[in-house]
C-alpha cells in the first residue's frame, strides 16, 4: 500500500540523514549497499520524501559537501537525475581549479537538444546562474563559438 511505501521511504530518509549529520558522510559501506539496488525512480521518491521530512534538499546538502569529499560527489552523482548530474559535471568543468574542456565538451556535444534544455534548467536552479553565459565567460576562441 501507499502508506507502507511512505513509511519505508521515511525510514530510508532517516538512515540517509544519519549518514550526513555533521556534514560528514559516515557508514560508507552501508550507504553504498543502500544505494546500489535502487533505481532512479526509487531514488527520486527518496529525495522527495527527504525534503518533506527534513525541509532540506538532499542534493543541496550533498552539493555543499562534494567539493571537499570525493565520496560525497559519488553519492551526489548516484542520487541526482541525469540533467542535475550533467549540470554538476559542467559546473565543475568550468569552475574547478582549472577549466576542463574535455568534460564540458562531452556534456554539451553528446546530449540531445532536449537534454541540453533540461541541463540548462537544472543548472539555473542549482547554481542561480545561466549555463550559456558561464560557458561563454569560461571559454575562448573556437571552443567558445562551438560550445
Amino acid at each position: 500500500s501507499s502508506s507502507q511505501a511512505s513509511m519505508k521511504h521515511a525510514l530510508e530518509c532517516q538512515f540517509l540523514n544519519s549518514c550526513f549529520l555533521g556534514s560528514n558522510i559516515v557508514n560508507r559501506k552501508e550507504l553504498v549497499e543502500f544505494l546500489i539496488p535502487r533505481n532512479s525512480q526509487q531514488l527520486k521518491l527518496i529525495c522527495q520524501t527527504y525534503g518533506s521530512l527534513y525541509n532540506r534538499d538532499i542534493l543541496s546538502d550533498l552539493s555543499e559537501m562534494r567539493t571537499a569529499d570525493v565520496f560525497a560527489n559519488v553519492i551526489y552523482l548516484r542520487i541526482s537525475e541525469a540533467q542535475e548530474h550533467d549540470a554538476a559535471i559542467a559546473r565543475d568543468a568550468m569552475f574547478g581549479w582549472r577549466v576542463n574542456l574535455r568534460n564540458l565538451i562531452e556534456v554539451v556535444c553528446t546530449r540531445s537538444s532536449s537534454d541540453l534544455n533540461s541541463i540548462k534548467q537544472a543548472y539555473r536552479v542549482r547554481y542561480s546562474s545561466n549555463f550559456e553565459q558561464d560557458i561563454a565567460s569560461k571559454t575562448a576562441g573556437s571552443y567558445k563559438e562551438v560550445l
